[in-house]
């Protein structure tokens, strides 16, 4: 048999793991809302999210502490993204 096998394990019917074919293990955190805020990758580096009450993506934080910003209109359309480097 050949080919990759993926596993991942799940809880409450959000995916908090995910395991390749060579053992390597990626871990997901949610926040009360159900939504990611944090996946640890397998080499230990970090990505981080936040939201707004509405539940969208604000700002996404990298394993540098790099971050994206996002802003939205009232109907929830995304109007802009900020870079890390400050370009919009």
């Amino acid at each position: 048999m050949s080919g990759n096998i993926t596993e991942s394990e799940w809880d409450y019917g959000q995916r908090v793991a995910q395991t390749d074919a060579l053992g390597r293990e990626t871990r997901y955190d949610y926040n009360s809302f159900g939504y990611i805020s944090k996946v640890t990758l397998p080499d230990d580096s970090t990505y981080r999210y936040e939201y707004d009450k509405a539940g969208q993506l604000i700002k996404e934080t990298d394993f540098t502490s790099r971050t994206l910003e996002y802003a939205y209109d009232p109907a929830g359309q995304l109007t802009y993204r900020t870079q890390a480097d400050g370009h919009v």
